[in-house]
């Protein structure tokens, strides 16, 4: 960041031996960002690798939004980033908005254009607009409505992520830190499981705005950890499953039937009415349950605990 001007410092501090230091800014968990001006804290807020970093960064010590300078820039920017943000338009309240907005997102970059030129390119004369350009799915959105920061980040909610998102960092948080309902598809071998991967896909573009829609490797990563705390084995996969947050408890449910499209779509309908015991995660049964000490499981409420 010495490119800045004036340049960001970057400074670490081992909080094992600056331990008054670390209790004088509440550091509880490692590792901590926090971000200062003139010796005031603030939480860092953006993503925890290189480039999450830079762009916080960059959007706190100058704009939210570039100009973009030409088309050539445009798609250079695009082959770096998954998601960037175009705003084609002019000074005023829609552009004040998209600012506003975009000071909010530390993960997407935006862009903005009042060049006549560009916006022929993009089929807009006297129309202001907003497009989202990706690298998944359809490849780009178009905004469509009146721009309002409201309407902007609504549409950029309803576009800036996959329609199936692979579980990772990315969507642990949006759905943990969000406290977002999901719905996932547990899997372990993508080319045998293909089909029904294809199938979950297409479902998802028909479901999309109802529940977000996860697919979770139950072998490696982020899914083996996922499959692990509700209880899924490989062995019993493709699985599907839905994580619901009330009041910041996290429930889980689970599918017990075969996966079909049919049987989602029913799956999900009888979870929104209510009409799904939550699943409870137990230790297998044990072979032998004699001994001085009854181990007691959901399957085993019913046993006659006279003897008890």
């Amino acid at each position: 960041m010495k490119t800045n001007t004036p340049p960001v410092m970057l400074a670490q501090v081992d909080s094992t031996k600056e331990t008054n230091l670390a209790s004088k800014f509440q550091i509880s968990g490692y590792p901590t960002l926090k971000w200062f001006i003139n010796g005031s804290d603030s939480e860092f807020t953006g993503g925890r690798d290189e480039a999450g970093i830079i762009n916080w960064i960059n959007k706190h010590v100058g704009p939210a939004t570039s100009e973009l300078k030409s088309l050539e820039e445009l798609e250079k920017e695009k082959k770096e980033h998954p998601v960037v943000v175009l705003f084609l338009g002019k000074e005023g309240d829609s552009f004040e908005h998209l600012k506003q907005v975009a000071q909010e997102y530390d993960d997407i970059i935006f862009f903005h254009t009042f060049d006549q030129n560009i916006r022929k390119n993009f089929d807009l004369d006297e129309k202001e607009d907003i497009i989202l350009f990706k690298q998944f799915d359809e490849g780009k959105a178009q905004c469509n409505c009146d721009l309002s920061k409201d309407n902007i980040k609504k549409f950029l909610e309803e576009t800036r992520y996959p329609t199936v998102m692979n579980f990772d960092e990315k969507a642990a948080e949006r759905i943990f830190g969000k406290g977002e309902s999901c719905l996932v598809m547990f899997h372990h071998d993508k080319k045998e499981e293909e089909p029904t991967l294809q199938m979950y896909s297409q479902l998802a573009k028909e479901m999309k705005g109802e529940i977000i829609f996860t697919s979770s490797q139950v072998h490696e990563g982020l899914g083996k950890r996922l499959a692990e705390y509700v209880g899924q084995k490989e062995e019993n996969t493709p699985a599907v499953w839905i994580l619901d947050f009330k009041q910041r408890d996290l429930n889980k449910f689970q599918m017990k039937t075969s996966v079909t499209k049919e049987h989602i779509k029913e799956f999900v309908e009888n979870w929104k009415g209510g009409k799904i015991e939550k699943h409870m995660k137990s230790q297998e049964i044990p072979e032998k349950n004699d001994g001085p000490v009854i181990v007691l499981k959901k399957k085993l409420l019913s046993l006659n605990c006279s003897r008890l």
